[in-house]
């Protein structure tokens, strides 16, 4: 199947629709549990919409590279150009980001107060290298840059994927999805090293909507869910408020299974909701540049909210969530927009030509 202009004006839109839900989930604040701020956040924050942003971004990595599995060459050509478009970024941006952080963590120290910030650098020297690139399993120190590194693994192994759902099609996609149920409850009881491990490095949530979005390419279905999109929203809603009431009376087990099951239909109702949904090409181009810079300005606004000595508050306000993560939004797209118009070889190096 094609990609239409106006699919792909789509696509673009949501996809930096879901970039600014990353920044919500990296800037939550957390705010009295059952109160109306909780309740505000966890809707709409990691438990709640934002659910939607990363299976999304997997959703589309499958989606485009099975529009290529039937041309000659396709996996070499595939794989090389991930290497400039991925795995050059994922390294540069590991480095930017430890230096970015020492900065930090030379300033506190200047002030002489202590804030929980920890010098990146540290020994010995092997733990440091293998936790820093993003090598240990069972951590993750690399933030949001784990979803670049898994996503060229699921590359790698897309031939056996594509082989997977040619021979057992639609029932391929629902396998994959009860083994991700299973360990979503799994996880609920997990230590931290293996919640890592089946969250961010072997990604079970990426493997599930990487499969999806090839299979959807495959049949040609983006019409079809189009179609019924209002129903889409009605019922991912009703599951959404579903699922936040059972994690406000403690029913971990249950809102685990329900987070399954609401997430690609909130997914559809969502891109349905925004078709009319019209955004500046600088502003929709910029959606992997937001993605890979955010973590860095929300860090700033932490030390701006400090300095204007508003850090008591900052755990708990919603207007301050909106305020940092309008503030990281709107500085990411303009150092990402003066980047590509002023420096673009440095731009095809840091954001991998996107």
């Amino acid at each position: 199947m094609a990609i239409s202009a106006e699919l792909s004006r789509r696509l673009q839109v949501f996809g930096f629709f879901n970039a600014l839900l990353i920044v919500l989930i990296h800037s939550m604040p957390s705010p009295e549990f059952g109160s109306m701020k909780w309740w505000l956040t966890e809707l709409l924050g990691r438990y709640g919409l934002c659910r939607i942003a990363v299976p999304y971004f997997f959703v589309a990595a499958g989606f485009f590279v099975a529009g290529h599995v039937y041309e000659d060459g396709w996996y070499k050509r595939e794989v090389h150009k991930r290497v400039s478009t991925l795995v050059v970024p994922y390294l540069l941006w590991v480095c930017i980001g430890l230096v970015i952080n020492y900065m930090f963590w030379v300033g506190i120290q200047t002030t002489g107060k202590i804030y929980g910030f920890q010098n990146p650098f540290y020994k010995p020297l092997h733990v440091w290298f293998i936790n820093s690139f993003g090598i240990n399993p069972f951590v993750n120190e690399v933030g949001p840059l784990w979803f670049v590194r898994d996503l060229f693994g699921l590359i790698v192994i897309s031939p056996f994927l594509f082989l997977m759902i040619r021979w057992l099609k639609w029932w391929s996609v629902c396998m994959i999805f009860l083994v991700y149920g299973y360990f979503a409850i799994l996880q609920l009881e997990m230590n931290e090293r293996w919640y890592n491990f089946f969250e961010y490095f072997i990604s079970l949530r990426g493997l599930c909507y990487f499969t999806l979005g090839l299979k959807l390419r495959q049949s040609n279905l983006m019409v079809g869910l189009n179609k019924y999109g209002r129903l889409f929203v009605l019922v991912g809603g009703g599951l959404l408020v579903t699922k936040i009431t059972l994690l406000r009376y403690s029913l971990l087990t249950v809102s685990a299974v329900i987070d399954v099951i609401m997430v690609p239909i909130l997914m559809v109702g969502m891109f349905h909701s925004l078709r009319v949904v019209k955004f500046p090409s600088f502003v929709s181009g910029s959606a992997f540049a937001l993605y890979l810079m955010h973590t860095k300005f929300l860090l700033l606004s932490i030390a701006i909210i400090t300095i204007l000595g508003g850090r008591e508050i900052m755990s708990s306000s919603v207007a301050l969530w909106f305020v940092r993560c309008g503030f990281a939004t709107v500085a990411s797209v303009v150092v990402a927009v003066f980047i590509k118009k002023y420096m673009p070889f440095v731009s095809r190096l840091i954001f991998g030509g996107r």
